[in-house]
Parts: C-alpha cells; structure tokens; sequence
C-alpha cells in the first residue's frame, strides 16, 4: 500500500517595510471583515505579533498610527584627539601591528574601547597602508 503525501502551501514571507495600504487593509480584514488573525497571517505572511501591534496602533492612534515613521540619520561620532594620537603613536613604535591589534592594545593597556574600524581612520588620515 503506497503512502500518500499531503502537499503543504509554502507560507509566504515578506520581510521589509510594508505599505501604509497594506498595513490598512490587514487591520481593516480583522476588525471589519472579522477574519482571524491566525487566517489573516498565514495568507498575508506577516507575523501575528506585527498584525496585532498594528491593530493596537490603529485602535489607539487611528491611521496615523500605521503611517512610516521617518526617523533623523545618527550622527557620526568623532574620536577622541587623546586616543587618536594613541593609535598613531602605537602604529610609529610597531608598524607591523593592524587595527585589530592597535584596538585590542588600546582596550587591554589603555582601557581604551575602540573598534578596529574606528582605528583606521586617523591612519588612513596619516597615510599609512592598512591592511584588515
């Protein structure tokens, strides 16, 4: 006797931001259209969490809630003169070392925290080769 196999819907997934019109008629499918939002996620592919939050921002704020939020760029942080001259002092006694291990003497001796990536700065500033 041969098994049968149940062919399954593969679930659909859309990760980014979604529209305001798609945000709109997902909350307008479970409070008008009375849909349940198990039914409502499974078709849309979004999670039962977003559906429900976007639910309690619609209930809360009304349209307005579901809108894109547009957020300001963060500013660029600058690095400190001190631990600049730091870095650049450690690459003139060893020009061997990279910025990995510039960084990691910086934190271990000096409890100075800094990135590697934020160590090639003042020597790239310097015009020294950097390798990663």
């Amino acid at each position: 006797m041969a098994s049968i196999k149940k062919k399954r819907r593969k679930k659909i997934k859309y990760h980014g931001p979604y529209s305001f019109e798609f945000r709109l008629r997902v909350v307008w499918m479970f409070l008008e259209e009375r849909y349940p939002l198990s039914l409502i996620c499974t078709e849309t592919g979004v999670s039962d969490s977003s559906d429900q939050a976007w639910v309690k921002r619609y209930q809360e704020q009304g349209e307005d809630g579901l809108r894109s939020k547009i957020y300001p760029p963060k500013p660029k942080t600058k690095i400190n003169q001190t631990v600049e001259e730091r870095i650049v002092e450690l690459k003139t006694q060893h020009p061997a070392y990279g910025p990995r291990r510039i960084s990691d003497i910086l934190k271990r001796f000096f409890l100075i925290r800094t990135s590697p990536k934020r160590s090639i700065k003042p020597l790239r500033i310097k015009s020294w080769q950097v390798h990663r």
